[in-house]
């Protein structure tokens, strides 16, 4: 009994082994050339797909609006800053390459080149009589970025966003804060009241933001 039991056992097996060998001999019939004495050649198709890489893509965040305030001329002939911070955030960064990122350039509305391809690198707001206030804009490290590189295209570096850093923060994004600061000192000793009167009422100005993918050696 224990024999018969082997046998019916190993007849099982068997069978199942042959189902297996033939589902195999099916699957491969349809992707395989067999060679033989009778059929000495084949040819076989060699295939492949290259596919136009993901550009990059990101969200630069800039502020809506700069406010100095109300500016007031100082007592005395020295410095009196008025200074204003905002921030710029990076977010949604995908598809970037090692080693890139996105640079954020900035510039006064009103700048151009000089023959020599450089920016004045000068900022202003004017008022309706054509009277302006220069101020500067500080980067993240607090330098003024109009001792800078003055030759980039689109405006003053600002700052860089390495895309592996914003992509690996916490939540995915990078905040950094800036500086606009304008001295009052250009204020100093003017009749407001008389005869400078003109310096008087609203002033207003624009900052171009302008945003670029780099690698991040051209700008370290």
């Amino acid at each position: 009994m224990k024999k018969n039991g082997l046998l019916r056992k190993s007849a099982g097996l068997l069978l199942a082994a042959v189902l297996v060998l033939g589902m195999q001999s099916t699957v491969f019939a349809s992707t395989i050339t067999d060679l033989s004495e009778t059929s000495q050649s084949g040819n076989v198709t060699v295939t492949g797909t290259v596919e136009e890489p993901a550009s990059p893509t990101y969200v630069i965040t800039i502020p809506a609006s700069i406010d100095f305030g109300t500016l007031e001329a100082p007592d005395t002939d020295e410095d009196d800053y008025k200074s204003v911070t905002f921030d710029v955030t990076a977010s949604s960064f995908a598809n970037f390459s090692s080693g890139t990122g996105v640079a954020v350039l900035v510039k006064d509305s009103n700048d151009e080149k000089d023959s020599n391809g450089d920016w004045s690198a000068k900022f202003y707001i004017t008022n309706e009589n054509s009277i302006s206030l220069e101020y500067s804009i500080l980067n993240p490290s607090s330098e003024d970025i109009s001792t800078g590189d003055l030759t980039r295209e689109s405006g003053l570096l600002y700052y860089v966003f390495d895309a592996a850093s914003v992509t690996g923060s916490s939540d995915s994004s990078m905040t950094v804060t800036g500086t606009a600061m304008l001295n009052q000192r250009q204020l100093y000793g003017l009749d407001l009241e008389d005869e400078d009167s003109a310096y008087l009422g609203d002033y207003e100005g624009t900052l171009n933001f302008y945003v670029r993918v780099v690698y991040m050696s051209d700008y370290s």
